[in-house]
């Protein structure tokens, strides 16, 4: 991610697209938050020059005049994320009382409140049932053969 000065060209509202990855954020402080990337397989919290091209591309692509704004900062962090891409939540099979809310990768800072009234309503009612299928962590546990 980049977080530019936005003193200049201040954009009102978040700014995307359905061909850019990334999208332009005007935070409340006066800079401009412009990310995120996905780096599969990668690790580290140190910035790629792909991923701040690719956030760098997104300004160039849905805001021209944040390019000539200054670099403040610029980061990387790790998301949690499934095989299938999909979230899992709900209870953990052979467990009572464990219960997940994980893997929603780029969303999970915008699904967090909507995902934390499910899994607590869930857990207050002691219905996983709430959960579409899909989203099981059962679906990732080893298949021991039986039944």
């Amino acid at each position: 991610m980049a977080l530019l000065e936005g003193s200049t060209a201040r954009p009102r509202h978040i700014l995307g697209g359905p061909s850019v990855a990334s999208y332009v954020v005007p935070r409340v402080d006066g800079l401009i938050w412009i990310g995120t990337t996905v780096e599969r397989g990668r690790w580290g919290t140190r910035p790629t020059p792909q991923g701040l091209w690719q956030c760098i591309d997104t300004a160039r692509r849905v805001a021209p005049a944040l390019l000539r704004e200054e670099i403040v900062a610029v980061g990387a962090g790790l998301r949690p994320g499934t095989a299938d891409d999909l979230p899992a939540l709900g209870r953990v099979p052979g467990w009572r009382n464990l219960w997940v809310a994980t893997g929603h990768l780029r969303l999970g800072i915008m699904l967090a409140p909507v995902t934390a009234d499910l899994v607590a309503a869930a857990i207050e009612q002691e219905d996983a049932e709430v959960f579409p299928p899909a989203f099981s962590p059962g679906r990732f546990a080893a298949d021991t053969g039986t039944a």
